[in-house]
């Protein structure tokens, strides 16, 4: 008998005191004392209110890491193709009198041209 009435009293500290926890953790206002109270005069009320705050929490990290994956998978592809393009030598050849320069690479060549490559003009 002793140690059902141990028991009766030590449940809900136990329970308040995690309860206690849970409010702090999500930044919920209130006093031990109530915690306490609840858990005194309706523990299976307290229980499930926590535990649907629990799984609520839960819900909301889930989410929010499937969110952040999600960030991470479409920054790599970005910065893939970044690095695809940036080591991709440029196939854009510069142009000079309408013919294309071999060889440059996109960089203006400062070779002087012939006489017959500039046709009548000096």
């Amino acid at each position: 008998a002793v140690l059902t009435q141990l028991c009766c009293l030590a449940t809900p500290c136990a329970g308040a005191y995690f309860r206690g926890k849970i409010r702090e953790r999500t930044r919920i206002k209130s006093k031990p004392s109530a915690d306490f109270l609840q858990w005194l005069c309706c523990m299976p009320c307290a229980a499930a209110q926590e535990a649907r705050h629990v799984e609520d929490l839960c819900e909301v990290a889930h989410r929010e890491g499937l969110r952040i994956q999600k960030n991470m998978e479409m920054k790599n592809e970005i910065e893939a193709k970044v690095q695809e393009m940036m080591a991709e030598p440029s196939r854009v050849e510069s142009t000079r009198f309408g013919r294309p320069m071999a060889g440059t690479m996109g960089i203006y060549s400062h070779k002087n041209p012939s006489v017959l490559e500039c046709g009548t003009r000096f």
